[in-house]
């Protein structure tokens, strides 16, 4: 399931969607400045499609639950929250650099912040569903009362 994600997530990074937005006038644009993309969307969410700002806010927190509940299932070490976070962060900076030097996108430190909200979203569920298991695995199968 993990490989399946990995698949289906590059293809909407690198090939999926607007992905040829500016090639033709050769213009990527770069946002460095927390929150500028998020806000800009926030205030003016009428003038956009609802496609363009539903897939730049929640589209980018979506795209990371999976990596945030999937890893730690398959990889011990990354089973605490400092270290998702660091994974999701790395692992967002390096698909906007790609982005961004591939011409297929922008590099938007908002997609990085969004990116990382997912990962720790998908972490807190991994996290919650384990401990739900854990304490159903010690209460044991429930017994039913004896027949009349």
């Amino acid at each position: 399931m993990f490989i399946l994600y990995v698949l289906y997530s590059t293809y909407l990074l690198f090939f999926g969607f607007y992905r040829s937005y500016g090639l033709s006038e050769g213009y990527y644009p770069v946002n460095l400045i927390p929150l500028t993309t998020i806000w800009e969307y926030a205030m003016h969410i009428t003038d956009y499609p609802v496609y363009v700002w539903f897939n730049n806010l929640i589209g980018n927190i979506l795209l990371f639950v999976p990596l945030g509940a999937l890893l730690p299932l398959l990889v011990r070490s990354c089973r605490g929250w400092v270290r998702m976070m660091l994974i999701s962060f790395l692992m967002t900076m390096f698909i906007e650099v790609m982005q961004y030097m591939l011409q297929v996108g922008t590099l938007d430190v908002d997609d990085m912040l969004l990116n990382v909200c997912g990962g720790m979203i998908g972490y807190g569920c991994y996290k919650i569903v384990r401990m739900l298991l854990i304490s159903l695995s010690r209460v044991g199968p429930q017994q039913s009362p004896p027949l009349p």
